[in-house]
C-alpha cells in the first residue's frame, strides 16, 4: 500500500502570509509603540544603542522595495550577531520571523538549475 503524505488543512480565516515589505512596516510600527503617527516622524535610530541608523529607516512608509537580506541583519542585530541564536529564535510573534534567514520561504527556488534553463 502506497503511503501518501498528510494534507495540511488551511483554515479559510488563515492570512496570507506577509510580503517582506509588509513583514518590514508591521516591525516598524511595533517599534515605534503601535502609534501609525510615530512612524512618520520616527529619526531611525531613537531604539538604538550605538545610534547608527535602523536597517529599515528609509523603507519605514512603506516605500522603495527592501531587500530580505536587510531583515537578516535585523536579525542579527537583534541576536548580539549570533547566527545559531537566530536559527533558534523562537518569537513567532516577531513580524520578521519567517524571513529571519534572509530567504523568502514563499518563493521556491531550485539550486540544481543549469545555466539553460533546465
Amino acid at each position: 500500500m502506497k503511503r501518501t503524505k498528510p494534507v495540511k488543512k488551511i483554515s479559510k480565516s488563515a492570512k496570507p502570509p506577509k510580503t517582506p515589505k509588509q513583514a518590514i512596516l508591521d516591525f516598524c510600527f511595533e517599534c515605534v509603540g503601535r502609534k501609525k503617527e510615530e512612524i512618520k516622524i520616527c529619526d531611525g535610530n531613537h531604539l538604538l544603542e550605538d545610534k547608527k541608523e535602523c536597517v529599515f529607516f528609509k523603507f519605514r512608509l512603506g516605500q522603495g522595495r527592501p531587500s530580505i537580506k536587510l531583515i537578516r541583519q535585523q536579525c542579527l542585530d537583534c541576536m548580539g550577531q549570533n547566527r545559531r541564536f537566530v536559527s533558534e529564535c523562537t518569537n513567532e510573534d516577531c513580524p520578521l520571523f519567517m524571513y529571519r534567514f534572509g530567504t523568502n520561504p514563499a518563493r521556491t527556488h531550485s539550486k540544481n538549475r543549469s545555466k539553460t534553463g533546465g
